[in-house]
């Protein structure tokens, strides 16, 4: 007997393409988006991109920057010179993750500005460690002050926040945008899968029998979880708000667009995927999974700068990237309403393109 239910149960599994692919390759590929995520979170490969303005083409500044581009800590990806404020702008928008100015007067050592996000403080601490190192090996090692020990000494560093908001609020958005999206995304697939109750209690066979098909029932999820979803964010952005002082009233509108937005592409997402299979548990094993995917990549559980260079170009495909991008661009950049148009327009979209999806999907509901 024993055999033979155990027969029955691998027979089964052997049929079933969809249960062969939650049982081994879904847990595998999370396996390795999730593995290539925390090994580079923990340092292992995270190289901070620097952006470098120098004053002038002067051969001893350009030692400077040549010795702090030998480091493999950190990725030197431009050098400017002339007005400081487009290297401010790179570091801003997210372009650098932190950036150097070089000042020198004539005759003495240059002194050096950080220009930090407070939300990439470990760019700018990794930035600040190898400033010091280079301004030692090219300026105190070769001469070594007597009696000093040269390793001590260090050169002048100021560090210049560059985003509108103090570190402390930075980080309270970021984390309430990130926190936000994953329970969105999670909440919204358990909504989405109760198009199988339905049709299993026999809801579904009333509605077809009307002109329109299952497509009431679709738009109306839609609409119900893209509201739940709205107050969902919206409970959490108060909180940030009355207890971290994150100032979402003088961002009420900006807010309010791409919350909306944000949870109507998850509510698209969710019964998109979901409407793509035959049975609740197939539906919610895979949904649930991709959700965890897709937060993880788009920086919903880590920043995605911390992430390798080819996870953070996957993650620009997820509605979290788009959703933190546009409250980054509100809280951290105070950019008005028409620099988020790319983020919310992509948002929309997503939602467009997941309830389309959704509405095809559901008519196999018709005939299961």
């Amino acid at each position: 007997m024993n055999i033979a239910v155990f027969r029955v149960m691998f027979l089964g599994l052997v049929r079933d393409r969809g249960a062969l692919a939650m049982t081994f390759v879904v847990p595998a590929v999370f396996f390795l988006v999730f593995a290539s995520i925390f090994a580079a979170s923990s340092g292992g490969s995270f190289q901070p991109r620097v952006v470098v303005h120098s004053p002038s083409p002067d051969a001893d500044v350009a030692g400077f920057v040549t010795e702090l581009q030998a480091t493999d800590a950190i990725r030197v990806t431009t050098i400017l010179e002339g007005d400081e404020t487009a290297a401010r702008s790179l570091v801003r928008s997210g372009r650098a993750d932190a950036g150097l100015l070089i000042r020198r007067a004539e005759g003495a050592r240059p002194a050096f500005v950080i220009l930090a996000d407070p939300a990439r403080d470990v760019a700018a601490q990794i930035l600040r460690a190898n400033v010091q190192r280079a301004f030692v090996v090219r300026y105190i090692a070769p001469a070594p002050l007597p009696g000093s020990d040269a390793f001590t000494i260090g050169p002048p560093i100021d560090v210049e926040p560059v985003t509108g908001a103090a570190a402390g609020a930075n980080e309270v958005a970021y984390s309430a945008g990130a926190v936000a999206l994953l329970f969105l995304l999670l909440s919204s697939v358990y909504g989405a899968v109760s198009l199988f109750e339905e049709r299993d209690s026999g809801i579904v066979e009333r509605i077809v029998a009307g002109p329109a098909g299952t497509r009431p029932l679709v738009d109306g999820k839609f609409l119900y979880l893209s509201l739940l979803g709205f107050v969902q964010i919206a409970v959490i952005f108060g909180i940030a708000w009355l207890v971290h002082g994150v100032d979402v009233p003088s961002q009420l509108l900006g807010w309010s667009l791409t919350s909306i937005l944000s949870a109507a592409a998850a509510a698209g997402l969710a019964l998109g995927l979901t409407s793509a299979f035959r049975t609740r548990q197939q539906a919610l094993t895979f949904a649930n999974v991709t959700m965890l995917i897709v937060s993880a990549l788009g920086g919903s559980m880590i920043p995605r700068f911390l992430m390798p260079d080819f996870l953070q170009t996957i993650g620009w495909i997820t509605p979290n990237a788009w959703a933190l991008e546009a409250y980054t661009g509100l809280f951290w950049r105070d950019e008005v309403l028409t620099a988020l148009t790319l983020p919310l327009t992509l948002l929309a979209a997503a939602a467009f393109a997941g309830l389309t999806i959704a509405r095809s999907g559901a008519r196999r509901l018709e005939t299961v």
